[in-house]
């Protein structure tokens, strides 16, 4: 039972996670005005893909590596950060 718990929270946390960045690489390319299309020619990664991420459609949750490919054009990169206790 409690691996279960532990398996839901960790689910949870990706979850969160990958929303935050979605919608922020979102934002960011907006901010941008740069279409999908825009993106798209930048990276590579086909338009309707950058859809499906930013929708968060059919459970397209990027990889790393993904992110890291759209944000880098943009002028961003990921960040670890220490989590900051509460």
């Amino acid at each position: 039972m409690e691996t279960l718990k532990s398996e839901l929270l960790e689910k949870e946390l990706e979850t969160i996670i990958s929303t935050e960045i979605v919608d922020r690489m979102k934002e960011i390319r907006e901010s941008q005005e740069l279409s999908r299309g825009d993106l798209s020619k930048l990276t590579g990664i086909h338009r309707p893909n950058i859809a499906h991420i930013e929708n968060r459609s059919r459970g397209f949750a990027p990889s790393l590596k993904t992110v890291m490919r759209l944000l880098r054009p943009m002028g961003y990169t990921v960040e670890i950060v220490p989590i900051k206790e509460q």
